[in-house]
């Protein structure tokens, strides 16, 4: 019993290497499967296709995700945060040149 708590304990103290390794993976997994779902749609996207894109075996993408659903939401998630991500900097850098041409832009509307 008391080595089994040893390996959770483990478990999740990864080193910052490591943590930043499992980022990396996941980023490569998620760019593999934004070019699958581009090219052939969600229906027709296979788990081995964007497998073999990213160049790692099948499972490792179970490791990250439990199914296609899933890899699909990481994958707009991921999306939107880069889109998001720039409108605030865009926002920051410029806030009220910004807010000016959004305000024009409804009123054209």
């Amino acid at each position: 019993m008391k080595h089994a708590k040893s390996r959770q304990t483990e478990s999740r103290k990864s080193s910052p290497r490591r943590r930043e390794q499992k980022m990396q993976r996941q980023e490569e997994i998620l760019a593999a499967a934004f070019d699958i779902f581009a090219t052939y749609g969600f229906a027709a996207a296979r788990i081995d296709d964007v497998a073999r894109q990213a160049g790692i075996a099948k499972g490792t993408i179970y490791l990250y995700f439990r199914d296609k659903e899933q890899l699909f939401r990481a994958v707009v998630r991921s999306l939107l945060k880069k889109r998001f991500d720039t409108l605030a900097g865009a926002l920051r850098a410029r806030p009220s040149s910004y807010c000016a041409s959004c305000s024009r832009a409804c009123i054209a509307r």
